[in-house]
């Protein structure tokens, strides 16, 4: 029996995700909390992770429409939080309760085996019913009457449009043989947003405050909050308050006047009228904003995670790491570098 070798050759494709890939992934799984403390931990076990601060030339670069280069230090945003606490005036009626005998704050008509209930929303009328209540009243034509059902029913209860002008378009278009332009379903978009409450239909966050501040009375305060929510959103939402004031040329007491302005406002004018049942008073806060532009996909964190960077004596470390270690603990640290480099590079 003859034995023979065989040469052969054949292509395999694989997939395999890169360590910044999978912490990427772990990290998408988590909620605020946790990314917080996954980064604080991050920040305490890797050297090379800093956590950024701005310069000079940074804060100067803000007033050319807020560079988002230039992070802040967590110190310079406490100079402003603590104001927008300030200790009430002496005759403010909640600080009269602490004087308050307790016979007068507690009431006693009730027993121990009474029944807790928790608070509902108790209006029998809906946000919906509410708008359509308002919009009967204006003079529409019978086209622009099915216009305005339409974008009523598109309203979550949190008061905001779910649907895009050019989305409507298509359904009552495609869905309701409704012949309607664009510019037919502003005009009679532009009417809802009139109504009460303030902020309602707004396409996002930013678009809600700016609609209440657009109500609000023109003092400076008020005009103020209007240019940070209109020009600034994206500073403010990261408490990037140094950034800000530099632009506005605001010192820390008027924009603490600014911040009570904006603080004022209702992010979810819906939820003061019921849903189509009753529904527990919640307040959900979101993990991250996901803001879709065309192609391009953008999550935006909702927390207090500071911005970081790579610790500039530890960049400097890697750049310089040998292409061959010449010994084995060469090779142990090269290792130990380059996986706190790739971990703080995510």
């Amino acid at each position: 029996m003859k034995e023979a070798l065989h040469l052969t050759q054949e292509q395999k494709l694989q997939q395999r995700l890169s360590p910044q890939q999978v912490q990427f992934v772990r990290l998408l799984e988590m909620n605020s909390l946790e990314v917080e403390d996954e980064v604080r931990h991050e920040i305490l076990d890797n050297p090379a992770i800093e956590v950024a601060e701005q310069d000079d030339s940074q804060k100067n670069g803000s007033e050319e429409g807020g560079d988002e280069s230039g992070e802040e230090s967590e110190e310079k945003a406490d100079d402003i939080a603590p104001d927008t606490t300030m200790a009430r005036d002496a005759d403010d009626p909640e600080d009269d309760a602490d004087d308050t005998p307790d016979y007068r704050l507690n009431i006693s008509n009730h027993s121990a085996d009474d029944k807790v209930l928790e608070p509902i929303i108790t209006s029998e009328s809906t946000l919906i019913d509410y708008l359509t209540e308002q919009i009967n009243e204006h003079d529409l034509s019978e086209k622009q009457q099915q216009i305005a059902d339409y974008i009523i029913g598109s309203i979550d209860d949190n008061g905001y449009l779910t649907r895009s002008v050019s989305a409507i378009s298509d359904d009552l278009i495609f869905q309701e043989g409704l012949d309607v332009t664009d510019g037919e379903i502003n005009t009679v978009l532009q009417a809802i947003r009139e109504l009460d409450p303030a902020g309602v239909a707004a396409f996002d966050l930013r678009d809600c405050l700016l609609l209440q501040l657009e109500r609000l009375p023109g003092t400076p305060e008020n005009l103020h909050a209007y240019t940070v929510v209109d020009k600034y959103f994206t500073e403010f939402s990261k408490k990037h308050y140094d950034k800000i004031m530099a632009a506005m040329k605001l010192d820390k007491e008027e924009f603490r006047h600014v911040l009570e302005a904006i603080q004022a406002l209702n992010p979810k004018p819906g939820s003061l009228y019921g849903g189509g049942e009753n529904q527990k008073a919640q307040h959900i806060i979101p993990d991250f904003n996901v803001d879709v532009d065309g192609d391009t996909i953008t999550l935006t964190l909702l927390n207090n995670v500071p911005d970081l960077q790579i610790e500039e004596s530890f960049q400097a470390m890697y750049d310089n790491l040998p292409a061959k270690p010449r010994n084995r603990n060469e090779e142990e640290a090269n290792r130990f570098v380059k996986d706190k480099y790739e971990s703080a590079s995510v």
